[in-house]
């Protein structure tokens, strides 16, 4: 990430369901640990991302904006 840091353009990244779902947690600091546990990633799911600063931030996860992941719902 770092090497690409000032690139632009977008990268895709595919890969299974689970591997996606338990690395971007690990990756990107604004989506908590058990996250991938409480609302895994199905076939075909999406995981938007973004470099920030250098460091990987998630921008949307299954149509949830990132700046709501991890907020429970009233």
């Amino acid at each position: 990430m770092n090497r690409h840091a000032q690139d632009s353009g977008v990268v895709m990244i595919v890969g299974h369901a689970a591997t996606i779902g338990f690395m971007v947690p690990v990756l990107a600091g604004n989506v908590p640990a058990d996250y991938a546990l409480l609302h895994p990633l199905p076939n075909t799911g999406i995981v938007k991302t973004e470099l920030r600063d250098s460091r990987l931030f998630c921008i949307d996860w299954l149509g949830i904006p990132g700046e709501e992941l991890g907020k429970e719902k009233e």
